[in-house]
């Protein structure tokens, strides 16, 4: 494997993935065929889909189970993104890694508590010069 790969597999086995049956139930969404119901997330950057091992799989962490709804912190991370700092895969390397700006926590760990810190904090690591 390398380095690369075993770098999504990490990113991906650190959190606990759902597909999109148990994606609907979270969203509070009743629908016949959950891919479907789905899509329009998607096309809006409404949700963080990974497509791993041939399937879609969406990270529990991403879901705020009181509202339905995906954590409007999230949803500000992603709207921030640019396409030259990285894909989903970096996203969820970031999300799943202890971060200085919460005192060692790992982004996806505290979206419900501190959401202004994450944006804060991926706002500051956008603004770091790339060393590639």
């Amino acid at each position: 494997m390398t380095r690369s790969e075993t770098a999504v597999e990490d990113a991906l086995t650190a959190v606990e993935l759902v597909g999109p049956d148990e994606a609907c139930v979270l969203l509070g969404l009743s629908a016949a065929y959950p891919p479907a119901a789905l899509r329009r997330y998607e096309a809006e950057n409404r949700i963080l889909r990974i497509d791993w091992k041939g399937q879609a799989v969406y990270p529990r962490f991403q879901f705020d189970k009181a509202e339905h709804e995906v954590h409007p912190a999230l949803l500000e991370v992603m709207a921030m993104r640019t396409d030259d700092w990285g894909g989903t895969i970096a996203l969820m390397h970031w999300l799943t890694r202890p971060n200085r700006s919460l005192g060692g926590a790992r982004p996806c760990d505290r979206l419900s508590e501190d959401g202004d810190r994450i944006v804060a904090a991926f706002g500051a690591e956008l603004s770091e010069p790339f060393h590639g």
